[in-house]
């Protein structure tokens, strides 16, 4: 799904997506990554950020496009 998509999908459901990461991001959505754009820890710097809080103790939960689509349907 591109990105402007699911943008525009999370705030026909109620969402308020965000670009970037922070203490009060319930989700982050991963997609494909470009091994060229993410170095050698294949992480993305919002994966790594989401990591981050996560181990600090913010809920925020990392999940990928299946898991996305089934929050839109229920």
């Amino acid at each position: 799904m591109p990105r402007q998509e699911a943008f525009q999908a999370a705030v026909n459901a109620g969402a308020k997506p965000l670009q970037s990461v922070g203490k009060r991001t319930d989700y982050l959505v991963l997609g494909a990554t470009d091994p060229r754009k993410v170095g050698e820890t294949g992480l993305s710097s919002k994966h790594r950020k989401a990591l981050d809080l996560a181990a600090e103790g913010f809920p925020v939960e990392i999940i990928d496009e299946d898991q996305f689509v089934c929050l839109l349907l229920e």
